[in-house]
């Protein structure tokens, strides 16, 4: 009956809606939660590769090859800090790890890392070496001291446990223990950072503070870590560096120029160059990984890409024309083999190091061959047809008319004040004075 009322509900825009309270009990309302297909006659889910559920809702995990998953090894025994002048660890001396509350505590350690869910540890049922010592370990405690110290004398086990001889008596004086995560060690790096390592940094950094005192603190040690750390740090100076190399290039145009519009376009142009190397080199055409190539290329080629964009700028600048038609075009009449001419001499001899065999050169000769080539374009093309829409014919924008302005309005200040001045001046002159004769007279006059 169930199935009756399903072939006869409608399916509307492709969802698993129905009407009748059969069809609803049985439909997968959820929409198989984007993971599956809605079978419209069963009312089930047909769910993709990798989920699993009666509505799609779970994920089947997916265990990383142990060649391609991220590895750490966890060090017991060192104070955490290196030697001075030597890349190594300073031991910790009161460490003990053949005690038997301090070997608990690390083989709990291990327990809980597995239980963690946010660790990804890649296989629960794979044990680590001190988890198969532990479980089959049944003697006495100076027993297992000559078992470990045995044990460490294994070329297999040289990597993961360290002795030394202090007093006619042999000591551990290090424990190291591997795991290997389920995350692949392509991960992008700050994918890395913020979903594996900071979650592990936190929890060794627990760790530390409950351990006990025989057993020290734990250094977390990793390849995939180094090698994570190295990339931000290239990314976060290159970052800086072009933001860096940006402003000195923009306060260069504008000094030579000294007008702002211009240097703005000037300066997208540039940017536009060196998005477009990037996208390049690192997109499909060339497929280059991110590296110290490419992050010393990308502040070098900014200042070799300013070069044409300047002198198309400076051009546009001097031109006594009107329009912006005109100025562009005695920019090009004049400057324009100019430009070609140093592309050419560039790109021409970036060309020879194409047929280098070390790796470095033939990819510093495709780059600098590529910045030349999107540097003409750019310059002549994109910032020329700019400058036609929008280039600026008047000063508003001109810096340098604004400098002068203070000394033109004191200039006029005092030009007014000397005018007002003189006509004051000439007002004194013009006024008539009393001759000899009229004081004669007014003194026979007082007499009388």
């Amino acid at each position: 009956m169930t199935r009756f009322f399903l072939q006869r509900d409608p399916i509307l825009h492709d969802k698993c809606t129905c009407f009748s309270k059969q069809c609803q009990a049985e439909m997968c309302s959820t929409n198989c939660f984007s993971n599956g297909v809605c079978n419209k006659y069963l009312g089930k889910c047909v769910c993709f590769e990798k989920y699993k559920g009666k509505y799609c809702q779970e994920l089947i995990p997916y265990t990383i090859p142990r060649k391609q998953s991220i590895k750490i090894t966890l060090l017991w025994g060192t104070t955490g800090e290196l030697r001075e002048g030597v890349d190594q660890f300073l031991l910790d001396n009161s460490f003990n790890p053949v005690e038997s509350g301090e070997i608990q505590f690390i083989t709990k350690t291990i327990v809980a890392i597995k239980e963690t869910k946010a660790l990804n540890f890649r296989n629960k049922s794979e044990k680590t070496w001190i988890e198969k010592v532990q479980s089959n370990l049944t003697m006495e405690e100076d027993d297992a001291k000559r078992f470990y110290f045995s044990l460490s004398r294994e070329s297999q086990m040289k990597r993961y446990l360290g002795t030394t001889s202090e007093s006619d008596r042999e000591k551990i004086t290090w424990l190291a223990v591997e795991f290997h995560l389920n995350v692949s060690k392509h991960t992008p790096p700050f994918t890395m950072y913020t979903d594996h390592y900071w979650k592990w940094k936190q929890f060794v950094y627990k760790l530390n503070l409950r351990a006990p005192s025989t057993v020290g603190k734990v250094v977390m040690i990793s390849d995939s870590w180094t090698a994570m750390d190295i990339t931000i740090g290239i990314i976060i100076s290159t970052i800086e560096s072009f933001v860096t190399s940006n402003a000195i290039c923009f306060i260069s145009v504008l000094l030579f120029t000294g007008d702002i519009a211009l240097s703005i376009l000037t300066m997208v142009a540039i940017l536009l160059i060196v998005i477009t190397l990037l996208g390049t080199l690192l997109g499909p055409a060339f497929n280059y990984t991110f590296g110290a190539i490419e992050a010393v290329g990308v502040t070098v080629f900014i200042g070799m890409s300013v070069d044409y964009a300047l002198h198309i700028a400076h051009g546009y600048h001097s031109s006594q024309h009107k329009t912006r038609l005109e100025k562009v075009r005695a920019t090009l009449t004049h400057l324009g083999v100019s430009i070609l001419g140093g592309a050419i001499t560039t790109g021409g001899s970036a060309v020879f190091l194409l047929f280098c065999k070390i790796y470095f050169f033939l990819q510093l000769g495709t780059m600098m061959l590529l910045n030349t080539t999107y540097a003409l374009i750019y310059s002549l093309g994109w910032l020329c047809c700019m400058l036609i829409i929008i280039g600026p014919t008047s000063n508003i924008c001109y810096i340098y008319f604004y400098a002068k302005l203070p000394l033109v309005i004191l200039m006029w200040i005092g030009k007014k004040m000397y005018s007002i001045l003189k006509r004051c001046n000439c007002k004194c002159v013009n006024k008539p004075r009393a001759t000899d004769s009229d004081s004669e007279s007014e003194s026979e006059t007082d007499f009388i």
